[in-house]
């Protein structure tokens, strides 16, 4: 008995000879903190976020106009 778990134990111990060590856990990186919600952030946030949402509108609506000129001049849109 003494004999077969000797030989169990070299076994294992050739067999994990094979893999490289587990790597150490690397700490997670603490999560980098916002800006501050400060009366003066939140006022170019909201300018910021307003010059987009404008300009992004006045795109689509450019391509509304192009989109109904298109289908007027092929008569695609139905007359009730």
């Amino acid at each position: 008995m003494a004999g077969q778990n000797s030989g169990r134990n070299m076994t294992q111990r050739r067999l994990f000879a094979k893999y490289p060590k587990k790597p150490k856990s690397v700490p997670m990186k603490k999560e980098k903190e916002g800006e501050e919600w400060t009366p003066d952030n939140v006022f170019w946030r909201w300018l910021s976020m307003t010059f987009v949402n404008f300009h992004l509108l006045l795109f689509l609506s450019y391509l509304v106009e192009i989109w109904l000129v298109v289908a007027t001049k092929y008569n695609r849109i139905i007359n009730d």
